[in-house]
């Protein structure tokens, strides 16, 4: 089935950027001559979507407005002839299809895409995240220019391990001249054979949480993209149980945090926290792990990510 729609989660506070995020979505800050969320969008749009769905909160209006038609300021630029100009700005309004949803208190990346769940349906979907905070700018070029090419391979390619193969073939070149990697999961359930199917380019941070048992660390089948060499992705597929277990990934920014003693808070720490609310919607098991994550350091030194989907 043809992937139609994509979220895109922009509600939260930015506050690694401050003072610049003070009066300024964090998605809108530009990079070279373009907020940042616009290269996401017209990323979204190559890879053939027609539709995305942008998860805003509390003084995000700047988003809505950069992609609604500007009568005004399309007068002005035609009547001074930069027909140009003009050119690019209505581009942005009818590249794709944007709505919008908000989500009204901030708890975490799980809980953005669920509030897009109404406007998805039953269809399949993409998240789109252009977030590398703290890396610099060239590290935001090679994520954007990662993303245009995993959404096309997504689109053409029906084994994750291929998938990894030929996203690396498109990266290679530029993550080996910029001296950089990144770790990438991409599974495919099959939920009438009641498995998934998934490639791990040396992802650490990637776990599944039955409804019983034992939580079962899912291994990468390849090295992070960039260290790896071509043709060596491999795939893994294991018994799912729909609807009852629980698919868990995250960042080290999460668990690389430290207390007031400089103890790591860790994965045992955060997969007890996940397991031990397993029975629970969602929503609830984030915000949980989420409050005890909070609890352990209130200064994290990289960026915190934490996805936990009952598929």
């Amino acid at each position: 089935m043809k992937v139609r729609k994509a979220v895109f989660p922009a509600a939260g506070l930015g506050t690694r950027f401050l003072p610049a995020t003070k009066a300024q979505p964090k998605e809108m800050l530009p990079l070279v001559d373009k907020p940042i969320i616009q290269y996401v969008i017209e990323e979204a749009a190559s890879a053939g979507l027609t539709n995305i769905i942008i998860v805003t909160g509390r003084g995000k209006n700047a988003i809505e407005d950069h992609f609604d038609v500007s009568y005004e300021l399309e007068k002005l630029l035609e009547e001074r002839k930069k027909f140009d100009l003009l050119e690019q700005v209505r581009a942005i309004t009818s590249m794709i299809t944007v709505c919008y949803v908000r989500q009204g208190e901030t708890l975490g990346l799980g809980h953005a895409v669920l509030m897009a769940k109404e406007l998805v349906g039953d269809e399949p979907f993409a998240v789109m995240l252009g977030d590398v905070s703290s890396h610099g700018f060239g590290a935001a070029l090679v994520m954007a220019l990662v993303l245009s090419a995993a959404g096309i391979h997504v689109e053409t390619i029906g084994s994750p391990e291929a998938t990894l193969d030929a996203l690396l073939n498109s990266v290679g070149d530029e993550l080996r001249s910029a001296e950089m990697y990144f770790t990438v999961f991409y599974g495919v359930l099959d939920r009438r054979a009641a498995t998934l199917r998934y490639a791990s380019a040396g992802h650490p941070h990637a776990f599944r949480i039955p409804r019983v048992g034992d939580p079962e660390r899912l291994l990468a089948t390849s090295p992070p993209v960039g260290l790896a060499v071509q043709g060596v992705s491999e795939a893994r597929q294991i018994a799912w149980d729909v609807e009852g277990d629980l698919l868990c990934l995250w960042t080290d920014g999460l668990v690389d945090a430290t207390n007031e003693a400089g103890e790591r808070y860790g994965d045992a720490r955060l997969i007890e926290a996940l397991s031990c609310r397993r029975g629970l919607p969602v929503e609830e098991i984030l915000a949980g792990a989420l409050a005890e994550a909070d609890a352990w350091t209130r200064t994290a030194a990289d960026d915190r990510t934490l996805l936990v989907m009952r598929l």
